[in-house]
C-alpha cells in the first residue's frame, strides 16, 4: 500500500458545528459534554491511535510515524513487533469482563497476511472479542475490504465505506450478549482523502468520495466556506514546506476550499452512522448505561501558514480534535474548557468502568463530573507526591503544600488541574526530506493557567483578531491563558500566547522573561523522556516532595536559581524515531542494569546466608550492599512466590496457588501459560523500554518445551523473554539438568554440575549484553539449596560438587533447633512420611555445601560485571523464591506454612544509590521485587502490581511513601462497606465513607515520622501448594495471615521464659529500636492464632486469648481487606476501610472512635479448605465485589 495521510476531523475549522452534524450537536453535544480544549500530543494517525488505545504518548510507545519504512518509525508493524498489545484497553477491559470489538480502520498498514507474522498463524490483536478492520482499500471509499479476526480480507465493491462500517456497528449491538458490558469502536476513514487507482497501476489522492444522497449538499449554501484566518498562506519560517507546486494562487484557494466542502459532506454520512448507533442503543435498552463518545484520531490544516493540506506539525489545526461524550452522570449541554489529551481515553473509559488505572499509563481521568474530578485531583496529588528517581539537588525551600485529606477545596481542585501537556512530532507522514525545508521534529509545550499571565500585551492586536467565522478557534474560559512553547530539532524556538493569538502568528520568545523562559523549557524537559505517572505531572521530577502541582508554583524567586542552571532542552539530530537524539538534563544517560540470583527453599531465619557459610555475599552483597532482615513471601511456595515476583502479584491475584496444575489446577507453568500471566509482567514491562531480558535456570516448577497443553508445531517463548535458558527434565538432579533455550528441544548435561554452567551461562551472558551496548535484566536461577531427585520420587539433600564433599567436616555442623522444634501445633499439618528417613542434620549440612557454590556464583558473576565495566551502573539482586522448616513444630523438611522459617527469605540488594553495609528491618515482600526494579529503572509501576518500589534510599522512600499515601488516599469510596458498617458509623454521627476517613492522630514519639507512612502489614495465604496428600495431613494448609509491624505495643508482655532465642539461631530476631511485630492467622478449620514476634519469634505462645476484642476486630478487619485485594489496593489496605484517605497505619486505626465501625465488621472465615483460591469461598467483610459496569460505545 502507498503512504496515506489518515482520518482527520479537527477542532478548529469548525467542521462539527450543528450546520454539518446535526445529530453529533443534538445527542452529544445538548445531550453530553464538549471538551474545546482537547489535544492529541502527536497529530499523525498510527501514533494517535496507538495513544487512544495504549494510554501512552508516542516517545513512550516509540511508533512515531504512520508507516515502518527503514527508520522502522510506526505502522502496524511497529505496534505488533513491541508487542504494545499486552497491557492496552482492550486486555484490560477484557479482564474486566467486557467484550471488545472494533469496526473500521485499526492502525495504518495492518494486514492480515503480512509477511513478518509467524507462517501458518492467524492473527489478532490481544484483548479484542471482534477485530472487523479494513485492511485493503481503507481508502477506496468505494471498494474497502475487511478482515474480521486475521482471516483472509473480503472486499465489498461499490459499497459506501462509512454505511458498510454503520451496518456492522449495528450488527454487532444487536448482537452483543445480554447482561454483558461491552466496548466497541467505530472507526471509518471519513473525512480522509481518498484514493483511486490510476491508469499506469499506481495511486492517487481526491477529496474524500461522498455518498450519493449527499452530492449535491450545501450546493446552494453561500455560507460554507473555509475558514480563512490571519495565519492562512502566512509565511512561518519554522515550518516545513510542503513540496513545489506549480499551481497558481486562484488555483491553490480553490482546491482548499473544494476539499473543505468534500470533508464537510463525507461528515454528513458519519453523523448519520452516529444517529442510528444512538438509536440502535436504545432499542436494546442499554443508552442510558452507555457512554457514547465522539473523537478523531488527530487534525488537519487547510492551507493555514501557506501549507499544502495536511497534518503532523503543532499547529492548533494539527493538535485540537474534537472530543464529546454522553452518558450516566455527564453533565448535559456542557462546555469544558479543560485542556484533555488523547492519551486520557483510555484512563478515562478504566474509570467509569470502575477498573483500575495502570501506571504505565501517561493520561488522566479527564475531570467529567464530581466523581472523575476527585479521582483525577487525588491521581495528580499522588503523582506529584510520589516522585520518580529524579537527579538529587540541594534542597529549595518552597511554600508548604495544601494538606490533602478529602474533600478537596473547589480551589485547590482547580490549582490541581494539569496543565501542561506535551506536544512532539518526528515526520510522521513520511514525506521526503527532500520536500520539506525543515523536519518535523519537535517538541511543544502546551501550558494553560489560572489567574496567571506570563506575557504583556501583543505589539499589533488589531493583526491578531479571530475571524467571526471560526469561532471555534477560540477557547473561551474566564481567567485561563494559555500558551505554547515550541522547540523545533532544527534550533528555533516559539512562543505563542493562544488567549489573544490564537492563529499563532506572533512569536513571543523574545519577549519573555529569562526565569519564565528557564522553566517553560524544564517543564518541557521533564515530559521529553516521561514514563507513566510522571507523564501526568512534570512537578514531581522538578520539585521532588516540594509540594509544588502546577506551573504558577514553580514561579516563586526562589526557585530562580535552580531554574537558571537546568540545561536547556535540545534535539541534536533530526529524526523520524523516539529516543534519538533527544537531550535534557532530567534523566541518566544510561538505564541501569540488573541481575538477580535466585535460590530455591533458602530460608533467612536458620543462618544459611552466614558469612562462615556465603562468605563472597557478605563481602559484595552485605558489606557493599544493603541487606533487608525482615523480608518475606507472602506464599512459601516455590511456583506462587517465582510468580509473583516476576509479575508484582500476590498469589490470589494470579490464582498461581501451588506447585502443580493437577486436577484442581492450582499452579505450575501450565497456570501461569494458560492465564496469560506473561502479558503484563517485568520482562514485558523492561523489554519494551529497551531492555534485554534473560533467565539460566529454574523458570517455573513443570515448565517443559513439548508439554502436550501447548499448540502443536510452535516454539513457546514467554513474551519479553530474549533469551531463556531454562531448566527442564532434570531440574533437581544437580549432575544431571536438562536446558531448553527458547522453547527449542531440552539438552542434557550429563556430569556437569547445575550451579557452575548457571555461573559459566551467566557471565557468557554478562559479557555479550555488556558489548551490546544495552541495558539488560539476567536471572540466574540455580534450584540449590533444594532436595535432590532422580525421579520426583526419592528425594535426598542436595548434593555439593566434588570441591566441596569435605566443607564443613570436622566443624559439627548441626541444623539450629531453637524452643519451636518438635513444639506441637494443632494448627499446623503432621509430618509427612516419605519412603526415606532423613535426619534434620544431614538434610542442613547438604544445604550450606550446595550453597558454597552459589556464593562462588556470585563472586565469579560481580567479577564478570567489573571486567565488562558496567559493575557500578548494576544492581545485583539476591534472594530465595521461599523459605524452609527443619523440624519445626515436629514438621519434617518442607514449607507452605505460615511460620516464620518458610515465609522470611534473604534479600541483598547492591547498585547506583544504594547504602553499604546496611541492615534494613523493613518488612519488604516478594512482590515489591519487579516495583522495585522498575522504579530504579525510571519505569512507572504499573497499577496491576500488588506491590511497592522497597525504601532503599531516600529516593526510593519517598516514592514507597507517596505510593502508600496514594493508594490509601484514591481507593474506591464504595461498594465495600455493608450496611452494618453504615449504621455503626451512623453512630459516630458521622458517613463512615468520609468522616471517618479524617480522624488523624498524632504520631506517637516512638515512632520515626520517616516511617508513618510506610506499609506497615502484609498478608501470608496459604493453599496446600505442595500437592501433599490429605491423607497425609491432620490439617490442610489453607490459611490466610496478616503480619503486622508497628510501633505501638498491642499485648502485654507474656511472663513466659520459655521464648528465648536459641544462641546459634541469632537471624531468627529483626532488630529495630521501638518496632513490633505482630503475626494474626486464620485457619480454614477455624483455628486462629496470634503471635508477637518481638518477644515470640518462635510462635510458641499464642496469645490470642489475651488479646482486647478492639485490637482483634481490628486485625482481622485489615486482614480482611487484603484477602480479595487488587492492585493499589493490596498495598495500603486503610483505603478501603476508610475511603477517601488519612488513615495510612494501623496505629492510627486504634482511634476509639472507630470502635463500633470495626465491631460491626464480619469476621474473616474460609468456608471450605481448598487448594486453589476462590473469591466466594474466603469470606470476609467485603463481599466479592462484582462492578456491574456500564455498557460502553466509541464511535470515532
Amino acid at each position: 500500500m502507498p503512504p496515506a495521510p489518515p482520518p482527520r476531523r479537527d477542532d478548529v475549522l469548525n467542521s462539527t458545528h450543528p450546520h454539518y452534524m446535526p445529530a453529533l450537536h443534538r445527542l452529544l453535544g445538548q445531550g453530553g459534554t464538549r471538551l474545546s480544549n482537547f489535544l492529541v500530543s502527536t497529530g499523525v494517525c498510527c501514533p494517535a491511535r496507538t495513544s487512544l488505545l495504549t494510554g501512552r504518548l508516542a516517545h513512550c510507545t516509540n511508533v512515531t510515524t504512520n508507516f515502518w519504512d527503514m527508520k522502522e518509525g510506526g505502522g502496524f508493524r511497529k505496534f505488533y513487533k513491541q508487542k504494545l498489545d499486552t497491557e492496552w484497553l482492550p486486555t484490560l477491559l477484557t479482564a474486566g469482563g467486557y467484550d471488545t470489538y472494533l469496526v473500521g480502520k485499526f492502525l495504518n498498514d495492518y494486514f492480515e497476511n503480512a509477511t513478518y507474522f509467524p507462517p501458518n498463524t492467524t492473527y489478532k490483536p490481544l484483548g479484542w472479542k471482534s477485530l472487523d478492520a479494513l485492511t485493503y482499500g481503507a481508502y477506496d471509499f468505494w471498494n474497502s475490504c475487511y478482515s474480521l479476526n486475521g482471516a483472509p480480507s473480503v472486499c465489498l465493491p461499490e459499497q459506501y465505506q462509512t454505511d458498510t462500517v454503520r451496518d456492522k456497528a449495528l450488527k454487532t449491538i444487536a448482537d452483543a450478549p445480554p447482561g454483558r458490558p461491552f466496548f466497541l469502536a467505530v472507526t471509518p476513514v471519513a473525512p480522509h482523502r481518498a484514493t483511486r487507482p490510476t491508469a499506469r497501476g499506481g495511486i492517487a489522492w481526491y477529496p474524500p468520495a461522498v455518498a450519493p444522497r449527499h452530492r449535491a449538499l450545501y450546493a446552494n449554501d453561500t455560507g460554507v466556506q473555509l475558514p480563512e484566518g490571519p495565519n492562512y498562506r502566512y509565511k512561518n519560517t519554522a515550518l516545513p514546506k510542503t513540496g513545489p507546486t506549480l499551481m497558481s494562487n486562484a488555483s491553490y484557494a480553490a482546491f482548499m476550499r473544494n476539499l473543505y466542502l468534500a470533508r464537510l459532506r463525507s461528515l454528513r454520512a458519519v453523523d448519520e452512522m452516529l444517529d442510528d448507533i444512538v438509536q440502535a442503543l436504545d432499542r436494546r435498552g442499554v443508552l442510558n448505561n452507555t457512554y457514547v463518545i465522539f473523537a478523531s484520531d488527530n487534525g488537519y490544516h487547510l492551507g493555514a501558514f501557506g501549507l499544502w493540506d495536511g497534518k503532523n506539525t503543532p499547529i492548533e489545526e494539527d493538535v485540537r480534535v474534537p472530543f464529546l461524550i454522553r452518558g450516566p452522570n455527564i453533565p448535559v449541554n456542557t462546555v469544558l474548557p479543560y485542556q484533555g489529551n488523547m492519551v486520557d481515553v483510555a484512563p478515562t473509559i478504566l474509570a467509569l468502568a470502575g477498573l483500575p488505572i495502570p501506571d504505565i499509563m501517561d493520561g488522566l481521568p479527564l475531570p467529567l463530573n464530581n466523581r472523575l474530578l476527585t479521582q483525577y485531583a487525588y491521581s495528580l496529588i499522588g503523582v506529584t507526591d510520589s516522585v520518580g528517581l529524579a537527579q538529587p539537588r540541594a534542597p529549595v525551600s518552597a511554600p508548604a503544600a495544601d494538606g490533602d485529606s478529602p474533600p478537596l477545596p473547589v480551589g485547590r481542585i482547580v490549582r490541581l488541574r494539569r496543565d501542561a501537556v506535551i506536544l512532539e512530532g518526528w515526520n510522521g507522514e513520511r514525506i521526503l526530506d527532500s520536500n520539506l525545508k525543515f523536519s518535523v521534529h519537535y517538541k511543544g509545550l502546551r501550558l494553560c493557567l489560572w489567574g496567571e499571565r506570563l506575557l504583556g500585551p501583543p505589539v499589533d492586536p488589531a493583526r491578531l483578531a479571530a475571524v467571526s467565522g471560526n469561532a471555534a478557534r477560540a477557547v473561551y474560559a474566564p481567567g485561563m491563558s494559555c500558551y505554547k512553547y515550541i522547540a523545533w530539532c532544527q534550533g528555533p524556538r516559539e512562543l505563542y500566547d493562544l488567549s489573544v493569538d490564537p492563529y499563532e502568528v506572533d512569536n513571543r520568545i523574545a519577549n519573555v522573561s529569562s526565569r519564565v523562559l528557564d522553566r517553560l523549557d524544564a517543564v518541557l524537559s521533564a515530559l521529553v523522556h516521561c514514563r507513566g505517572t510522571e507523564c501526568r505531572s512534570p512537578y514531581g521530577l522538578l520539585h521532588p516532595g516540594e509540594g509544588v502541582y502546577n506551573f504558577t508554583g514553580t514561579l516563586d524567586p526562589r526557585f530562580d536559581a535552580f531554574y537558571a542552571a537546568l540545561p536547556k532542552l535540545r534535539i541534536t539530530q533530526c529524526n523520524a524515531l523516539s529516543r534519538t537524539g533527544e537531550v535534557d538534563g532530567g534523566h541518566p544517560s544510561r538505564p541501569p542494569n540488573f541481575l538477580l540470583v535466585l535460590t530455591d527453599d533458602q530460608d533467612d531465619v536458620l543462618n544459611s546466608t552466614h558469612p562462615h557459610y556465603m562468605p563472597a555475599l557478605h563481602r559484595l552483597l552485605g558489606q557493599g550492599g544493603t541487606r533487608l532482615s525482615n523480608f518475606l513471601v507472602s506464599t512459601g511456595v516455590c511456583c506462587p512466590a517465582r510468580t509473583s515476583l516476576l509479575t508484582g502479584r500476590l498469589a490470589h491475584c494470579t490464582n498461581v496457588t501451588s506447585n502443580y496444575y493437577d486436577t484442581k489446577q492450582g499452579g505450575g507453568f501450565r497456570k501461569f501459560y494458560e492465564q496469560g500471566l506473561d502479558r503484563r509482567w517485568l520482562p514485558t514491562l523492561l523489554e519494551r523500554e529497551g531492555y534485554d531480558t534473560y533467565l539460566v535456570g529454574k523458570f517455573l516448577n513443570d515448565y517443559y518445551e513439548n508439554a502436550t497443553f501447548l499448540p502443536p508445531k510452535v516454539t513457546y517463548r514467554p513474551l519479553g523473554m530474549t533469551r531463556l535458558d531454562a531448566l527442564t527434565w532434570g531440574a533437581y538432579d544437580l549432575t544431571s539438568s536438562c536446558y531448553s533455550l527458547n522453547g527449542a528441544p531440552s539438552t542434557c548435561l550429563p556430569g556437569a554440575y547445575q550451579t557452575d554452567t548457571i555461573r559459566d551461562r551467566g557471565r557468557e551472558l554478562i559479557a555479550s549484553a555488556a558489548a551490546r551496548k544495552k541495558p539488560f535484566f539476567l536471572a540466574l536461577t540455580p534450584t540449590a539449596p533444594h532436595l535432590v531427585s532422580k525421579n520426583g520420587r526419592v528425594w535426598s539433600p542436595p548434593n555439593p560438587p566434588a570441591r566441596h564433599q569435605g566443607l564443613y567436616a570436622g566443624e559439627n555442623i548441626m541444623a539450629p533447633c531453637g524452643p519451636n522444634c518438635f513444639v506441637k501445633n494443632p494448627n499446623l499439618p503432621k509430618a509427612t512420611v516419605f519412603s526415606l528417613q532423613r535426619s534434620m542434620n544431614s538434610i542442613y549440612l547438604g544445604r550450606i555445601r550446595s550453597l558454597r557454590a552459589v556464593d562462588e556464583l556470585i563472586d565469579a558473576v560481580v567479577q564478570a560485571l567489573d571486567a565488562a565495566g558496567v559493575l557500578d551502573n548494576t544492581y545485583v539482586l539476591f534472594s530465595s523464591d521461599n523459605g524452609y522448616h527443619l523440624g519445626a513444630f515436629g514438621l519434617l523438611d518442607g514449607k507452605n506454612t505460615p511460620i516464620e522459617e518458610d515465609v522470611r527469605v534473604p534479600l541483598y540488594v547492591r547498585g547506583p544509590g544504594i547504602p553499604a553495609g546496611a541492615v534494613l528491618p523493613y518488612q519488604g515482600n516478594m512482590v515489591d521485587l519487579a516495583p522495585t526494579i522498575l522504579a530504579l529503572a525510571g519505569l512507572p509501576i504499573p497499577d496491576i502490581m500488588d506491590g511497592l518500589p522497597l525504601p532503599l534510599n531516600p529516593a526510593l522512600e519517598a516514592l514507597h511513601s507517596g505510593a502508600v499515601r496514594s493508594a490509601a488516599d484514591t481507593a474506591p469510596r464504595s461498594p465495600l462497606l455493608p450496611a452494618a458498617v453504615v449504621a455503626a458509623g451512623a453512630e459516630l454521627g458521622a458517613d463512615p465513607t468520609s468522616t471517618v476517613g479524617l480522624l488523624a492522630p498524632p504520631v506517637p514519639a516512638a515512632v520515626q515520622p520517616s516511617a508513618w507512612s510506610q506499609r506497615d502489614v502484609n498478608i501470608l495465604e496459604g493453599w496446600n501448594g505442595e500437592r501433599i496428600k490429605e491423607s497425609k495431613l491432620a490439617r490442610s494448609c489453607h490459611y490466610k495471615s496478616l503480619r503486622l509491624c508497628t510501633g505501638s505495643r498491642l499485648l502485654e508482655l507474656s511472663r513466659r521464659t520459655d521464648l528465648a532465642a536459641s544462641p546459634n539461631c541469632a537471624a531468627r530476631f529483626v532488630y529495630a529500636p521501638r518496632l513490633y511485630c505482630y503475626k494474626y492467622t486464620v485457619w480454614c478449620q477455624g483455628g486462629r492464632e496470634l503471635y508477637d514476634l518481638s518477644m515470640d519469634p518462635y510462635e510458641i505462645d499464642n496469645r490470642i486469648a489475651n488479646l482486647s476484642s478492639r485490637v482483634l476486630d481490628r486485625l482481622d478487619a485489615v486482614l480482611s481487606a487484603l484477602v480479595h485485594c487488587r492492585g493499589t489496593e493490596c498495598r495500603s489496605p486503610y483505603g478501603l476501610l476508610h475511603p477517601g484517605g488519612g488513615v495510612y497505619n494501623f496505629t492510627e486505626t486504634l482511634d476509639p472512635r472507630f470502635d463500633a465501625f470495626y465491631a460491626a465488621l464480619p469476621k474473616l472465615r474460609i468456608a471450605q479448605c481448598n487448594n486453589i483460591y476462590i473469591k466466594e469461598n474466603e469470606l470476609t467483610s467485603s463481599p466479592v465485589a462484582v462492578y456491574d459496569g456500564p455498557f460502553g460505545a466509541v464511535g470515532l
